[in-house]
């Protein structure tokens, strides 16, 4: 069954020692700021929503955001320490004159762990990947060798790593989607913010190409069309209380095309489900690299 592809395979990073030093998320500033490019010719743009928890709240400001999210879950219930604990979820539909149709997801919650452990650079691609294909999917990290052809030298910094890398599947074996995305994280005084967009120099690229295309009952893919709308970001805040308590953001914003399902939801209907998974086994992912006991057999349902 698809799921959201929140939490996937793990992707190890790498990079050169020539690199551009760089200190700040320059990914996620662009998508809150300047915005996703919607349309064809690139010039209407969407903007990610700023995150709603800030960095510098104070205890009682953390636990009214907390209480003020969709659902208005009570404090103590969304911070419970437990792998079935709620999530706050989001599902808007953009309007995009001219273009395809635009789906925005916004999803909180809190986990339990500790920062390092977002930074890790296993982490950063599966938390702002938007979607999971009903067959296993490809990842693959792009190597430097390919890079250079576009000129690109991933940039580094102090505690700031940015990744390129290629992922296709397939939806409800009527879709494959291909895409390269552009993928940066960054530790913050308080904070991890991982962001990733698709990267529209490759949308060309005989290797790592930006498309989707149908797949008839027949078996015979149609013609590959460009794929250029998708742009995520996850920031991780700590709490004040209780101990050890992680709020996690995550945006998403992506095209879904008419001729996809025709129309049909069938990508909406999935996803509240998808997103209950995905939260789920992160917890799970978190507890067991921290070592900590498995989740009791009531958590684990």
């Amino acid at each position: 069954m698809p799921i959201l592809w929140i939490v996937a395979s793990l992707i190890a990073a790498s990079a050169s020692a020539n690199a551009p030093e760089q200190s700040g998320n320059v990914v996620f500033a662009a998508l809150i700021e300047d915005g996703i490019a919607v349309s064809a010719d690139g010039a209407r743009k969407v903007a990610l929503p700023k995150p709603t928890m800030p960095e510098d709240a104070a205890p009682a400001d953390q636990r009214r955001v907390i209480a003020e999210l969709p659902g208005n879950r009570p404090y103590e219930d969304m911070v419970r320490n437990a792998i079935v604990a709620p999530f706050a979820m989001k599902i808007e539909d953009l309007e995009n004159p001219g273009g395809d149709p635009l789906r925005r997801v916004d999803v909180w919650f809190v986990a339990y762990g500790s920062l390092n452990q977002f930074f890790d650079e296993r982490q950063a691609v599966p938390l702002v990947q938007w979607a999971r294909s009903d067959k296993k999917p490809s990842a693959a990290m792009i190597s430097a060798d390919d890079l250079r052809r576009y000129s690109i030298v991933p940039a580094v910094g102090n505690r700031l790593r940015e990744q390129f890398t290629y992922q296709q599947g397939v939806l409800f074996d009527r879709v494959r989607v291909g895409a390269t995305y552009r993928v940066m994280t960054a530790w913050e005084p308080n904070a991890v913010v991982i962001a990733a967009v698709i990267d529209s120099r490759f949308n060309e690229d005989d290797k790592f190409p930006n498309f989707w295309q149908s797949i008839p009952e027949s078996g015979e893919p149609a013609p590959r069309r460009r794929y250029t709308t998708a742009g995520a970001y996850c920031k991780v805040i700590p709490l004040a209380e209780p101990a050890g308590a992680l709020f996690v953001e995550q945006r998403f914003l992506f095209a879904e095309p008419h001729e996809w399902f025709r129309g049909a939801p069938l990508l909406r209907s999935k996803l509240p489900l998808a997103v209950q998974d995905s939260v789920r086994q992160l917890r799970r992912q978190l507890r067991s690299v921290a070592g900590e006991a498995p989740a009791p057999a009531a958590e684990r349902k």
